[in-house]
């Protein structure tokens, strides 16, 4: 299931995945497959995640989310 929400997080702060990806020294294939639903974060990687995107962890990975 795909991540809307993040994807449009990245798009409005960061422009591109890869921008993105840059910023938090993951690759992009990472954020792609996050987005995507297909690898999973641990709790302390959402945070950052959350952290970079200026929103809170919670309203970006939702609880029983697949990421």
């Amino acid at each position: 299931m795909i991540n809307w929400l993040l994807k449009i997080k990245i798009a409005e702060r960061f422009k591109t995945q890869a921008d993105f990806s840059y910023f938090i020294k993951r690759p992009e294939t990472i954020v792609s497959k996050v987005i995507r639903g297909r690898y999973p974060l641990k709790d302390k990687e959402k945070q950052r995640w959350a952290g970079a995107l200026g929103v809170d962890v919670n309203e970006l990975f939702k609880q029983g989310d697949a990421t």
